[in-house]
């Protein structure tokens, strides 16, 4: 029997468990490890974050992978040509699939490890926590006002403010909370929010955002950060009470630590989904695997939708090599894009075309939906 050792469970990990097929299990023997019991839909952890969703977005690992697949909560902390240790012990491989999540990238910015960020559940309940222990001394007079900071217009910046925004009207309105003490800022260094997204998508996001009562604030390059706030370039000082940061993401240390040549704690991969350096039973996805678009010759982003991609497709490979068939190579296909700002409102680009109002936020119910129903069949689509 061949050894399969999974490491991580995120979006890449568990694509590649749920598309094994049947036969696998009569030729080898798959372990996953990952650093804790549960799965988060790292997507939606700006709903935690701004107390929208809760543990509706977490999963039970033992529950949604197959019963032949043996699961072991451990901390990996090497990885070897054909072994890895962990905190618990060693585990030797034939295969190895590495798809470990990705990491905070301050890029040298100083004091900003101090920040929140969106890193995993735990820090995402965290903010949560935080920014309803200051509303709570708000409403005691203990602070004047509330200055929130999302350092980054992206994607998670946006989506955060815009859940934030939207849940401090709905639950705190009840009780004549007074918004205009709360300030929920967006600090961008590009000229514009949402870069992805053409001139007309982010014009519509900005609108709405506006209009939920968000300050944004373009052009505008973090020098430092400190107790008081932080320091913007040709600006001066911010005050921030919670300053969040959501302006980049690296790879995993681990992956700098180990065999292979890295940056940032990505690996390139090439169309097998092995690293370039070409060690034959190792393959990486997801976060911490660098994938070249041929046409520009420029690395994809690491997101879930690749993340997604990668994990089914190794699981091609790999039932393609143990069947004794022909291996598919890989190819990314960028299906879009969708932001939600609130409950009530999201952009995106589709398949080329830009989205806007009701069909915008029902395309990107859709998108979670699937995900839910990828780990757990009709019952997902239960899921709030």
């Amino acid at each position: 029997m061949k050894k399969i050792i999974v490491v991580g469970a995120g979006y890449a990990g568990l694509s590649f468990i749920k598309g094994l097929t049947e036969n696998i299990f009569s030729k080898a023997e798959v372990t996953l490890i990952n650093n804790n019991s549960y799965h988060y839909h790292a997507a939606q952890l700006h709903k935690i974050a701004s107390g929208e969703a809760d543990k509706s977005v977490i999963y039970d690992i033992e529950k949604i992978i197959d019963k032949r697949v043996k699961f072991v909560v451990d901390d990996v902390t090497k990885i070897g040509k054909d072994y890895i240790l962990a905190k618990n012990g060693k585990y030797e491989f034939d295969y190895l699939v590495l798809s470990l999540g990705y990491e905070k990238e301050m890029f040298g910015i100083e004091g900003m490890d101090d920040a929140f960020d969106l890193g995993n559940y735990e820090k995402s309940l965290a903010i949560k926590d935080e920014i309803y222990n200051k509303i709570n001394e708000l409403k005691n007079s203990k602070i004047d006002e509330l200055n929130i900071v999302v350092c980054g217009g992206g994607l998670s910046g946006v989506e955060l403010a815009g859940s934030l925004a939207t849940e401090l009207k709905e639950k705190e309105g009840k009780n004549n909370f007074e918004f205009n003490r709360v300030n929920i800022i967006i600090i961008e260094a590009l000229p514009n929010i949402l870069p992805m997204y053409d001139k007309d998508v982010v014009q519509k996001a900005t609108q709405i955002l506006e209009n939920l009562g968000v300050k944004i604030m373009t052009n505008s390059k973090i020098i430092k950060k400190d107790d008081d706030g932080i320091e913007i370039e040709n600006f001066g000082s911010l005050k921030g009470d919670i300053v969040i940061w959501t302006a980049g993401v690296k790879g995993n240390s681990l992956i700098d630590n180990s065999c292979f040549k890295s940056y940032r704690g990505r690996v390139e991969v090439n169309e097998y989904l092995k690293p370039k350096s070409c060690i034959e039973e190792i393959f990486i996805i997801g976060d911490i695997a660098a994938f070249k678009d041929k046409k520009t010759g420029k690395f994809y982003n690491p997101t879930a939708q690749i993340a997604c991609q990668m994990g089914t497709h190794l699981a091609k490979i790999i039932n393609a090599e143990l069947g004794l068939a022909k291996v598919p190579k890989f190819s990314y296909k960028n299906k879009g894009s969708v932001c939600s700002i609130g409950k009530n409102y999201a952009v995106g680009n589709i398949f080329g075309k830009n989205i806007y109002g009701k069909f915008a936020v029902i395309m990107k119910e859709i998108i979670e939906k699937k995900w839910n129903f990828a780990l757990e069949g009709f019952k997902g689509l239960l899921r709030g």
